[in-house]
């Protein structure tokens, strides 16, 4: 079920390159290029993803800057069957190991959370979402951010914040233009 699981994620990583970043950056997508944080035996991977909470860097070429911006990134892509939920989760604690130890909340450094639902067989994203990761980070310190603590079948627990909850306060960078989820 893992392997499935990361197999579907990938397949909406590579999506979202061509279906999210473009608009998200209001860019074309020949100026944007990715590099996949994920390398075997790479220690700077393991720093940035394990450590750091990000899944990928997004460089921006702009026009009339000698090299493109970099935007670091933490991606979720969920499954369709999730999409009425409309929130974002972010993995809390885990609780499975002895004495548990911390999770994505305290640890990611990406300056972009993007998170969305995609459906494969359609190869099309349902709904998604960019959140300024540092502006959310400090709504939820501030106690502005409204959220739900919960448990997953893998004994994780993780935060719930309503899509409309992070509007509200004024953290998100990017939003899909709305269709009705069923």
């Amino acid at each position: 079920m893992y392997e499935a699981r990361a197999a579907d994620s990938e397949t909406a990583h590579i999506a979202a390159q061509r279906l999210i970043y473009p608009a998200l950056f209001g860019v074309p997508q020949s100026a944007l290029s990715f590099e996949a944080i994920h390398k075997p035996d790479s220690e700077h991977s393991r720093i940035l993803d394990a450590e750091m909470g990000v899944d990928r860097v997004v460089h921006v070429a702009v026009d009339g800057l000698r090299s493109p911006l970099k935007f670091t990134v933490q991606e979720r892509f969920r499954s369709p069957r999730y999409a009425p939920n409309q929130d974002i989760t972010l993995t809390e604690w885990y609780t499975n190991s002895a004495g548990g130890k911390p999770a994505e909340l305290y640890k990611i450094n990406a300056g972009l959370f993007v998170y969305g639902y995609f459906d494969g067989q359609k190869d099309a994203f349902l709904d998604a979402i960019a959140v300024d990761t540092v502006a959310m980070l400090r709504a939820i310190a501030q106690g502005s951010l409204r959220y739900v603590s919960r448990e997953n079948d893998r004994r994780q627990t993780f935060l719930a914040i309503k899509f409309g909850e992070l509007e509200r306060c004024g953290v998100v960078t990017w939003r899909m233009p709305r269709r009705h989820i069923a």
